[in-house]
């Protein structure tokens, strides 16, 4: 039985939407919870402190990181994403499982090696959600994003493609329609917490 499943893939390949979908289902209710992340970068138009991130400083963040506060964290675009150890033992030492949209590198990590004292690899699964390269474009042109963030997020997923024959498994959200993807999703899910 998995009690940690990781979501990774690149920009626009709906890993957070479908998570948080799963989240807010009914068969994840009191057996399923999300690690909020914490982050250096400034929060977005919408977003709230302490339900999408925690929006900390940077000096904090690193002293954080000297103190060994964090079970992963990464570097990506020059701001700081983690999440705090007490978080996940919290939430591991209530019986609950986690379901986390993480990056490739942490997830790499945690597949490998767990978290000692924590939790071993055989609790970790990974599932990869992939998406076209023409429809990452196409989203990204929607969100009015920069010329300097689209080459970023290109890079980033030709990095996540490289990684994709690690994870558990991999779906492929490519012109299916939405509910359909977030059922193979949620059934993946479901016989993951069962083995």
């Amino acid at each position: 039985m998995s009690k940690i499943i990781l979501v990774v893939g690149p920009t626009c390949s709906g890993k957070t939407t479908f998570t948080n979908m799963f989240l807010n289902s009914d068969e994840s209710r009191g057996v399923f919870c999300n690690v909020i992340s914490t982050t250096t970068r400034p929060k977005r138009t919408g977003e709230v402190d302490a339900k999408d991130y925690h929006f900390i400083e940077r000096g904090t963040f690193e002293y954080g990181i000297s103190k060994g506060d964090f079970i992963e964290h990464e570097m990506i675009n020059n701001q700081y994403y983690g999440s705090h150890t007490a978080d996940w033992i919290n939430i591991l030492e209530n019986g609950a499982k986690i379901i986390k949209v993480i990056d490739v590198k942490a997830a790499k990590k945690l597949q490998e090696n767990g978290y000692p004292g924590v939790f071993s690899p055989a609790d970790v699964s990974v599932i990869y959600l992939d998406v076209a390269t023409e429809k990452m474009l196409e989203e990204l042109n929607k969100r009015n994003t920069s010329s300097e963030e689209i080459l970023l997020r290109r890079h980033e997923k030709m990095l996540c493609d490289s990684y994709k024959n690690h994870a558990d498994y991999v779906i492929k959200n490519f012109n299916t329609p939405l509910e359909s993807t977030f059922n193979i999703f949620k059934t993946i899910i479901l016989e993951l917490s069962k083995k």
